[in-house]
């Protein structure tokens, strides 16, 4: 049995579930958050369930902003629990996106990246998928694609994706709680700023580190 064939029962699951909670997506799909924030809030057990699929549907295919879906988390569950929750399923949605495309997507698609650029991401793959995690421009889908399609190993994939993730989804939190108030430009360069701040300091570290272990030698 071919890999995609795995990913049948997957995308059946998706659709039926979408189909039951249609006016759920039909309201985050056109921005409406109150109308979807009223139709979550009827069960608790219910909430959490969907909003952990919303989340992985965004990490997923990204058809609705991540800003709007923590927006949601944030007012449903509060700032602390709406911040906490939102970066929890996503981390849990990444994982689940990572190991669905490694052993669903065929390595066909893999073999059509350039060798270097492949290399070089492997090589660098923490660095590579915490810059992508905190620049607002990259959506989370592709990072979790490319992620799952190339050869990097989870454990630096799944940590570069909670650090990453927890610094950006705090930013998004306060955003949307109107704690920081900005424009999508200004937040955008906020964000690219707070993003080349931190690589440096990774970059810097990780060069300390080698010339250690290369003194040790």
């Amino acid at each position: 049995m071919k890999k995609w064939m795995v990913g049948i029962p997957i995308g059946l699951l998706f659709a039926v579930l979408i189909y039951i909670h249609f006016d759920l997506f039909r309201h985050l799909y056109v921005g409406d958050i109150d109308s979807a924030q009223a139709y979550l809030e009827r069960n608790w057990v219910t909430t959490l369930f969907l909003t952990f699929l919303i989340m992985l549907i965004q990490h997923s295919f990204t058809i609705f902003p991540l800003l709007l879906v923590i927006s949601m988390n944030v007012l449903i569950y509060g700032l602390p629990l709406g911040f906490l929750w939102s970066w929890v399923a996503s981390i849990l949605s990444s994982a689940i996106v990572f190991y669905a495309v490694r052993y669903t997507i065929d390595d066909l698609i893999a073999r059509k990246i350039p060798k270097h650029i492949m290399e070089s991401i492997e090589a660098n793959s923490f660095l590579y998928v915490f810059q992508a995690r905190i620049i607002p421009f990259i959506p989370t889908s592709l990072v979790n694609l490319a992620a799952g399609i190339s050869h990097i190993r989870f454990l630096p994939f799944i940590l570069a994706t909670t650090l990453g993730n927890m610094i950006f989804f705090f930013l998004l939190a306060l955003v949307s709680e109107g704690i920081l108030e900005a424009t999508t430009e200004q937040f955008s360069l906020f964000g690219i700023a707070i993003a080349a701040l931190l690589i440096y300091f990774v970059v810097m570290w990780r060069k300390r580190r080698w010339k250690k272990n290369k003194l040790k030698v």
